[in-house]
């Protein structure tokens, strides 16, 4: 049994938390298939140390067998001594579950809070405002096709729609998402070959009820107006 860095390495998340997890996954797939050598635990041991390496992580304690005793025979020394890059593996894999542990904890206290109006930032979603807010992603993601946007730029935009109607589905939807996207549109609008006019009042739509949603959450009253952000408008010839 052979770990192939080509392949464990290759598109990990890019937050070094996750990606260590997911790097952990596919080691442990990969030993999983037989009975791991020593050899197999060196190579991973090597692997995860390189990429604590590359994250400026302190790696855990270097672990030995439990020493050797004067009464030890060389058998028991020998199994002792082989036994150590396989403790070293243990002991990166429980670091790395520990760090995952604590990350979906904080994740999940996040939502959590959110949902008992613990934080700010949030915006809580009736059924019919989930509704509408999806729809008007459908008809941006629509307009965004036929936009003239070369296809990196679109791809950019669809993937974080795609992220918008997963935050929807949250109980919790984190408003600074959408204004994000509305800058990241604001950047591409002059690069529109057709009217961008309609991107941007489908945007401004899906704006103005999270925000209205977030200040029902967190108890706020907003200035009077439907305007909650101004966006850059097209020119004429846009």
């Amino acid at each position: 049994m052979t770990i192939d860095p080509e392949k464990i390495f290759i598109d990990l998340p890019t937050d070094p938390l996750f990606a260590s997890y997911e790097l952990l996954q596919r080691i442990e797939k990969d030993i999983g298939k037989g009975k791991p050598s020593e050899a197999d635990y060196s190579a991973a041991c090597g692997y995860l140390e390189a990429f604590y390496e590359t994250n400026n992580w302190k790696p855990p304690e270097r672990l030995g067998a439990g020493g050797y005793s004067g009464s030890d025979t060389p058998d028991e020394i020998s199994r002792k001594t082989r036994a150590i890059p396989r403790l070293q593996y243990e002991a990166y894999a429980n670091q790395i579950m520990l760090n995952h542990r604590a990350v979906m904890k904080a994740k999940g206290k996040e939502v959590l809070d959110a949902a008992t109006a613990k934080t700010i930032g949030y915006a809580v979603l009736e059924p019919d405002e989930k509704t509408a807010i999806l729809a008007h992603i459908e008809k941006i993601r629509t307009l965004v096709e036929a936009s003239g946007l070369d296809d990196r730029k679109k791809n950019n935009l669809f993937s974080r729609l795609a992220a918008l109607t997963s935050e929807v589905n949250r109980n919790g939807t984190r408003t600074d998402r959408f204004f994000a996207f509305a800058s990241e549109l604001g950047f591409s609008i002059g690069q529109f070959t057709k009217d961008a006019k309609p991107a941007i009042d489908e945007t401004k739509a899906i704006l103005k009820i999270v925000t209205k949603a977030r200040s029902r959450h967190e108890g706020l009253k907003l200035p009077e107006g439907d305007v909650v952000l101004s966006l850059p408008e097209p020119s004429a010839g846009e």
